[in-house]
């Protein structure tokens, strides 16, 4: 009887044994999908981070490139205004003499 209740009681740890195993490889699958999806969700994130700093790498060019262009554009601008105050007092020195010669 004693001999019986010590196999009854081994075969009831070995069951809990087993079970506790089946649940432990149970998370550990279930652990190692979830690292997996981490891992995807990082890199994924990483390319996101990535695509935005060049995103802001390229705009900060551009700015600096449409700056240099502002300047260029406002300094012609500012030729063609002192350009054509000089060219408008010629004309009209000009014209005050043709005009006064057409009258002679």
């Amino acid at each position: 009887m004693q001999v019986e209740g010590q196999r009854d009681a081994a075969d009831g740890a070995l069951k809990q044994v087993t079970a506790e195993k089946a649940d432990l490889a149970k998370t550990l699958a279930n652990l190692q999908a979830a690292l997996r999806n981490a891992e995807s969700d990082f890199r994924a994130a990483q390319r996101t981070i990535d695509g935005f700093e060049r995103n802001r790498r390229e705009d900060r060019d551009e700015i600096r490139s449409l700056q240099k262009r502002i300047e260029g554009l406002v300094g012609e601008i500012g030729a063609l205004k002192a350009k054509a105050s000089g060219g408008q007092q010629k004309v009209r020195a000009r014209g005050a003499k043709a005009s006064g010669s057409r009258f002679r």
